[in-house]
């Protein structure tokens, strides 16, 4: 019987919350275990490799996930932490644990100095005017502004303290861990240089938030970034970049949903959707003509309701695709006197 038909049992049914289910087969020696969210992702995959030598992220700061991540090292303690972005779902977690059992943490250059900024208040603070800026170009009122720059103190208030950094990675680096050699594989457009791994002997792939089973990881423009910057374009890139690098037989191990295999049908699956995205933006415009990216994004998410925790990256995600229509030539934009930015078609 194949790997794949072995292991097919685990995919249909993932740990439950608090839960580890250990692999076997060829990927002996990797651990799933699932910890729950606080928000409407609901979980988070960790992946421990080795006799429990090395964890690939923690988890978001809660008592219960605390009390779990104590209990999976209360014999032994890891020897490294691995963390594949700054995002607090993924890095929350570190420095706590680092903390309690002293083990090396490694992450990407860039993460690890966005994180870092998140947690300085006199760097959010600096960045008040370009915060204001960013959102009124963008058409959003007073109300909405205040609401997005409050929530840029709230990073810090989930993963302080931040882990001490033993080493930096990049794309192309290999890095032994729980007794296998992994390469680093850099993810853009979700996060500034999110850190996947790849075993080829073995043919597993640790994706991070990069490549997802049954969602798409939110690719959003922020006021830290710039108009001339383009996540969509970035991340479709990286996904090509994926695709060239990576076996289509490889087991894929993301942060959220399910196990899979198939790695080339999702990464075309999620191309797609993003080509779907700018049609969609495309169409909204043909039928209300010049617009400001909060008009678009009501309409574009008009099948939901957002919430207050659901604004910034709706708008985020509108924002980034405008900026790639743009970039493409597929729509035009204009500033008006006050500053504000009308995007239309061509």
């Amino acid at each position: 019987m194949s790997q794949k038909h072995r292991y097919q049992t685990l995919l249909d049914a993932p740990p439950a919350p608090l839960g580890r289910a250990d692999l076997s087969g060829a990927y002996s020696g990797v651990s799933w275990l699932r910890m729950p969210l606080p928000f409407d992702l609901a979980h988070i995959n960790l992946w421990l490799l080795g006799d429990g030598e090395t964890l690939v992220d923690c988890g978001f700061p809660t008592p219960e996930s605390r009390a779990f991540l104590s209990e999976i090292f209360s014999k032994k303690n890891p020897a490294n932490i691995f963390i594949t972005h700054f995002h607090p779902d993924h890095l929350g977690l570190a420095g706590w644990l680092q903390d309690k059992t002293k083990a090396a943490v490694t992450i990407s250059t860039r993460e690890h100095e966005l994180a870092s900024l998140l947690c300085n208040p006199a760097w959010i603070d600096s960045m008040t005017t370009t915060h204001n800026d960013f959102y009124h170009a963008a058409g959003a009122d007073d109300k909405m502004s205040s609401l997005l720059f409050g929530r840029s103190s709230l990073y810090a208030k989930v993963v302080s303290p931040l882990p001490a950094v033993s080493r930096m990675i990049a794309d192309g680096d290999q890095i032994d861990l729980g007794g296998r050699t992994w390469q680093m594989i850099e993810g853009n457009g979700h996060s500034p240089e999110h850190a996947c791994l790849y075993n080829k002997q073995d043919e597993i792939f640790i994706a991070g938030d990069i490549v997802l089973s049954d969602i798409t990881p939110n690719i959003s423009l922020f006021p830290r970034d710039v108009y001339d910057s383009d996540p969509v374009a970035d991340y479709l890139a990286c996904l090509e970049h994926i695709k060239n690098s990576v076996s289509n037989d490889a087991l894929v191990l993301p942060s959220h949903g399910v196990a899979f295999f198939g790695l080339h049908d999702r990464i075309e699956a999620l191309i797609k959707h993003h080509e779907s995205r700018g049609g969609r933006i495309v169409d909204i415009l043909g039928k209300t003509g010049a617009s400001t990216a909060v008009d678009i994004m009501h309409q574009l998410f008009a099948h939901r309701h957002l919430g207050d925790g659901d604004i910034a990256f709706a708008l985020g995600e509108t924002l980034s695709h405008l900026v790639w229509l743009v970039k493409k030539g597929d729509l035009d934009c204009t500033v008006n006197a006050q500053g504000v930015r009308y995007f239309n078609t061509r």
